[in-house]
């Protein structure tokens, strides 16, 4: 992938910044800690440029760190999640067998019953039939 060249606004000051990523997103990034060295230049109007970059870095590293442990948390999370789910999809895939089987058993048993009712019907005719009084 090519490089391109962007120039970015840090403090007043302009950078020109080489990188493959977009021109959009690198001024995206550079909005970003512009904002925060800002924040931290008012806050305390005594703390050189260098001082202010490295108190940015470590607030920055600070918030990627949080952020790399939520996800993986959030990962883990996902992880345990999807495991339930093929669980549950395993168990419903079994209790859907066990249904169709059931089913099928109900209507053996149906053609069984009728058909022992016919047979007790055909006796109950024949015995009738051959009573002697």
């Amino acid at each position: 992938m090519s490089t391109k060249k962007s120039v970015v606004r840090l403090l007043g000051n302009d950078y020109q910044i080489e990188s493959e990523n977009s021109d959009e997103f690198i001024q995206k990034i550079a909005f970003y800690v512009d904002k925060m060295f800002t924040e931290i230049a008012e806050r305390n109007s005594r703390l050189s440029t260098n001082m202010i970059a490295v108190i940015t870095s470590l607030n920055i590293a600070e918030e990627t760190l949080k952020l790399q442990d939520e996800n993986k948390e959030l990962s883990a999370q996902l992880s345990a999640t999807v495991d339930m789910l093929s669980e549950k999809e395993f168990d419903l895939k079994k209790v859907s067998e066990e249904n169709e089987s059931l089913k099928e058993q109900l209507q053996n048993a149906k053609i069984e019953l009728a058909r022992l009712e016919a047979k007790a019907e055909r006796k109950y005719w024949y015995g009738t039939w051959y009573k002697i009084y």
